[in-house]
């Protein structure tokens, strides 16, 4: 698609017009010759430590073949939308080339444009300049075209906690004018224009050039960009803040000047990225007076008020008053060795008491404290009574704790928000509970889990239409900025940073939250737009009202709710602007009738009792079809699985089940000292498991397609330990011994089922893999005691363990937007499909057609078929907009007969730069 910058359009924007115009196409000009008045490289990462170990990113797209003019220029230019990930080693495919770049954006909104250089040979110093963008006399001048160079960084890999293992990933957007690049090594540049608040609507076009030295040439890439006609409004109901470490604590050592410069630019920059909450602001503790403070108190908030920040203020720490009273620190997630003694929680009410009369004088915004946070189970009576001796103190309190976390109950009654990471709550409670608010601190997509995909694609799903999804009100993720770089040696290290100017150097995924919270936004006004014409006596201003309601009641519909937005299981990266464009044509189509009335909107206008017809379970649905062959290794009768060593407990149990009455429970609790037993040898960290033997010469497990199971952890770790739960799957043959291991679970959420599903064919991949699984004489399943803390008890519910054959291939999913975006070159469709056996994929054929209303194909692609493969279908063909249908056919090539269809609406539509 021309920009790849997922622009796509509502037909009704500008009307069912065939769209025959075409798209200013990039040409090779002379390269600059007057010298630059300011020279600055990007920033070197610093070195790894010794020991360190890199898990690279490995490519697996084959080798792209550059044309004649990609040689002669030196390098490829490719796009991908904001939210996918380019990493120094990515090669682009070749649909993803460009040759101009698209967006569209509101008067007062900060819109991104990225592309991404691949080099055929070394480059040195590259230079990348954008000119002003204009539309007859209306101008956005080149100061508003904020251009900036990804920069890669070693990063712990894959958690922040994750020690001696790194990957070298995009982190920081630098500003730079000129950039060395080594041969196939991608360098991706970020175009943040900001449509200023007096913008005239219209189409604006300019360009970005891109030279190097050494080259007489120069790439000029057009830049087509549309102003819309209105201004974003906010959810008033929906709120976004970050945990901080301010300027004073965190760079203690710059001057106050600096430090008051560099807090000025945070708070601004806070508001840009969405910010109307206070960020958090720690309380120290004054033994003289029993009373809590804020240092630099009258300066910060002052600022962060003038910024256009208003209350509350999330007010983490009582470690200062801890340790005056007890003379001890607190461990980690607040463990104590002792209870203190009565008179300390009076004290500490009385603390707070002074503090509040002093904040009251001081006409500074409400704080609603969090007393303990990520407070440890071991430390509930300790965190009960200190939740206590706060709301004595007649405050509201928020606790970092998921409301349906086992400890919850005890805590309620002092509590006014839950704040946990996961949207765990249904949408129906968080939205209108009487008795507690709902707030969310998403740190897997922010900084825990360093993996750009959970961070970026996952971030703006949370960030925008999850949280509208969710009924919650509040996102405070930690962390804001990063106040070190060296990510390898301070494992805390995430978020923004300050230059040496104290200027906020922002990340990709701050920046894909903001495009969320954009989202948002875009949502909200439409909903205003719909709400303030309801009783329209218009009677064409009222069929936009009921459309709009029908755009609304489709998106909430499609969204894929999950308690955590991870980078699986969202949309297809192209649907986010899809949905904001339909949302914005629709909205300015409204905005041409009058309103009828002033009422706000509420923040969801939609019918939530509705949604996405239930598909069912995939393989159940095969089942009812008769398309499988399932042996049962676990469902209602456990008895054939055996526990190996002391340190984990086999048991069936009832409380929870995915299907029937029974699973089964596998609980550990985690000994680094104690040797378990089940090894050949002492292995005092060892791996508890349990498993199912197959007697003679075992069972044949190409005989079928999948081992599939479901699983469900269950522990009161704290609220970071229990992102990562490994369990392992290993295999042990009667011709060879543990040949086959994998962990099959990592990242999941605790108290819900997660289905797994190893595909057996592709674990094969040489005749001595195929000579094991054919003689599987024992599955196991289990734990490594290393990969957890001692003494961790942690227990897993398995349900449905079976093996399945489907007797006929079948097509699982094809990832398509909703929507073509005209004029387009090429529709790429991630296609899965199940039950391909490895020696029959080649009698298959994957047909895909794009027929029109009348049944015809207009554009069609056909494929050699495998379990995963992305499909790329010409369509160039398309030029009238219109309703049209996506079907794929997987069928025998010699026969034609179809084992498996799919098919999919789409809209073809119109692009913001088409002409009106």
């Amino acid at each position: 698609m021309s920009g790849s910058t997922g622009l796509l359009i509502m037909a009704a924007a500008f009307g069912m017009v065939s769209c025959s115009q075409s798209i200013p196409e990039m040409k090779i000009t002379t390269a600059p010759r007057e010298a630059l008045k300011l020279v600055k490289y990007p920033s070197k990462d610093a070195p790894v430590p010794e020991g360190f170990k890199e898990n690279p990113f490995v490519e697996t797209n084959p080798e792209i073949v550059p044309t004649a003019q990609e040689n002669e220029l030196g390098f490829i230019i490719f796009s991908r939308p904001v939210t996918e990930t380019v990493y120094p080693q990515s090669i682009p495919l070749p649909d993803e080339r460009i040759s101009s770049l698209s967006a569209f954006g509101t008067p007062g909104e900060f819109e991104p444009v990225t592309f991404t250089l691949y080099p055929l040979k070394e480059l040195q110093d590259i230079r990348v300049e954008a000119s002003a963008l204009s539309s007859g006399k209306n101008v956005i001048a080149p100061e508003n075209i904020d251009t900036r160079l990804v920069v890669y960084r070693n990063i712990n890999y894959p958690h922040y906690t994750t020690n001696g293992v790194y990957r070298r990933m995009p982190e920081l957007l630098e500003k730079v004018t000129l950039n060395n690049a080594q041969a196939k090594e991608c360098q991706r540049y970020w175009l943040k224009i900001k449509v200023p608040e007096s913008a005239a609507p219209g189409l604006y076009s300019g360009t970005v050039n891109i030279s190097y030295k050494g080259s007489e040439k120069a790439l000029s890439v057009p830049v087509s960009f549309r102003v819309l006609s209105f201004k974003l409004l906010k959810d008033p109901d929906k709120h976004y803040t970050a945990y901080n470490y301010d300027v004073f604590r965190a760079y203690k050592k710059k001057p106050l000047k600096w430090q008051e410069n560099a807090a000025r630019n945070d708070y601004k920059a806070m508001v840009e990225y969405g910010f109307d909450t206070f960020p958090t602001i720690y309380l120290s503790y004054d033994g003289k007076t029993n009373s809590f403070f804020v240092d630099n108190g009258d300066f910060m908030i002052k600022q962060i008020m003038d910024a256009g920040m208003k209350g509350p203020v999330p007010a983490p720490g009582i470690g200062g008053f801890y340790y005056a009273q007890t003379k001890k620190t607190m461990g980690p997630h607040h463990k104590i060795d002792e209870m203190p003694p009565a008179d300390f929680y009076v004290k500490l009410t009385e603390a707070v008491k002074n503090f509040e009369k002093v904040r009251k004088e001081k006409g500074w915004p409400e704080f609603i404290y969090v007393p303990l946070d990520e407070v440890d189970a071991n430390s509930k009576e300790f965190g009960e009574k200190v939740y206590k001796a706060f709301k004595d103190a007649g405050v509201r309190t928020y606790a970092t704790k998921d409301p349906i976390s086992p400890d919850a109950g005890d805590y309620a009654a002092n509590v006014d928000f839950w704040c946990s990471q996961p949207f765990s709550i249904p949408y129906e409670k968080a939205a209108f509970d009487k008795t507690h608010g709902y707030w969310c601190y998403p740190n897997h997509n922010s900084y825990e889990i360093k993996i750009p995909d959970v961070m970026c694609r996952g971030g703006r799903m949370t960030y925008g239409f999850g949280l509208w999804r969710s009924g919650y009100t509040l996102l405070i993720p930690w962390i804001w900025r990063s106040y070190v770089q060296d990510y390898l040696r301070v494992a805390s290290s995430g978020g923004n940073f300050a230059d040496e100017d104290g200027n906020i150097v922002p990340t990709p995924y701050w920046e894909c939250f903001r495009e969320g919270y954009d989202d948002l936004r875009y949502l909200y006004t439409l909903q205003t737009a719909i709400v303030q014409r309801e009783n329209s006596k218009d009677a064409a201003c009222l069929k936009l009202v009921k459309e709009g309601r029908a755009l609304l009641q489709k998106i909430w519909d499609a969204i894929n709710v999950q308690p955590k937005y991870l980078g699986n299981n969202v949309w297809n990266p192209e649907e986010f602007n899809i949905y904001r464009w339909q949302m914005a044509e629709m909205t300015e189509n409204l905005l041409k009738y009058p309103a009828s009335n002033k009422s706000p909107a509420p923040s969801v206008i939609v019918d939530t009792g509705k949604g996405a017809a239930a598909s069912g379970d995939f393989l159940e649905e095969q089942a009812r079809k008769g398309n499988t062959i399932i042996k049962d290794l676990g469902d209602e009768d456990f008895t054939s699985w055996n526990n190996s060593g002391t340190e984990g407990a086999l048991s069936v149990t009832e409380k929870f089940k995915h299907s029937g009455n029974k699973s089964l429970l596998f609980d550990v609790t985690v000994d680094h000292k104690k040797d378990g037993g089940g090894e050949n040898g002492k292995y005092p960290i060892g791996w508890p498991r349990f498993l199912i033997s197959f007697p003679g010469k075992g069972l044949d497990l190409t005989e079928y397609n999948y081992i599939s199971m479901w699983v469900l952890v269950d522990s009161e770790r704290d609220e970071v330990a229990d992102d990562f739960s490994p369990f392992y799957i290993s295999i042990t043959s009667s011709v060879r011994r543990n040949f086959f291991g994998k962990d099959i679970i990592s990242q999941v959420e605790q108290r819900e089922w997660t289905h797994i599903l190893l595909p057996i064919n592709e674990q094969i991949s040489s005749k001595e893999d195929l000579d094991g699984w054919k003689h599987v004489s024992a599955i196991q399943f289990g734990i490594s005691e290393g990969k957890y803390a001692d003494g961790t008890n942690i227990r897993f519910y398995v349900d449905g363990i079976s093996l399945i054959k489907l007797k006929n291939p079948t097509i699982f999913s094809i990832d398509a937007p909703s929507a073509v975006l005209l004029p387009a070159k090429t529709l790429a469709l991630p296609c899965s499909l199940m039950g391909v056996d490895r020696e029959k994929a080649k009698e298959y054929l994957l047909d895909i057609n794009l027929l029109d209303s009348k049944g015809k194909s207009i554009c069609n692609v056909s494929s050699g078929v495998a379990r995963s493969l992305r499909a790329v279908m010409d369509v160039s063909a398309l030029k009238t907009p219109g309703y049209y249908t996506l079907q794929a056919d997987l069928k025998e090539k010699k026969s034609g007969k179809i084992f498996s269809s799919y098919k999919k609406e789409l809209d073809v539509i119109n692009s913001p730069v088409v002409a009106e």
